[in-house]
């Protein structure tokens, strides 16, 4: 949690196998990878949820947020909530295998090449509206003041940083 991963040759967080676990506040960007890549296979066989919340995704060459789950196992629920996937060269969120449509709800999927989301029909709580970052260009993901992820309705705070300190 509260890690910031930028330009890296891979994924830049990835959990594999993992049991009851939570990403929350993670910032990754300009990866070569997916941002954000949660795997679990027939070795993972674990009742307990995983959560991805809270996380910003941007410029990756892959996903913003990926999903791998095979189907047909026993498995927690995988909840993602409250993320950005901004600019990704796949799509914002791309889930394969087994997520409840109803455990992924106000993220905000924006101008990601591929499309929002695939792999689960898109949730009425999630958004496609630019997140105003302060200065992406440099790596500053926090949000500008006038954005409207900063308390959207019904979500409240969407992203890893909160607001920012932008500069002119």
């Amino acid at each position: 949690n509260d890690n910031q991963v930028t330009h890296c040759t891979g994924a830049g967080i990835a959990l594999w196998r993992s049991w009851s676990s939570q990403v929350v506040r993670n910032v990754a960007g300009h990866c070569n990878g997916n941002g954000i890549q949660y795997v679990a296979d027939v070795y993972s066989n674990d009742e307990g949820a995983v959560t991805l919340s809270g996380n910003t995704t941007y410029e990756n060459a892959g996903d913003g947020v990926r999903s791998d789950v095979e189907t047909g196992w026993s498995f927690g629920p995988v909840v993602i909530e409250n993320n950005i996937g901004y600019r990704n060269d796949g799509f914002g969120l791309n889930v394969l295998g087994s997520v409840a449509p109803d455990s992924v709800k106000c993220n905000d999927w924006f101008a990601n090449q591929s499309g929002a989301v695939i792999g689960v029909p898109p949730s009425p709580q999630d958004l496609a509206v630019d997140p105003i970052f302060c200065n992406v260009a440099n790596d500053d993901v926090h949000l500008a003041p006038d954005s409207p992820l900063l308390d959207a309705p019904d979500c409240g705070l969407i992203g890893a940083l909160g607001q920012g300190e932008c500069g002119p």
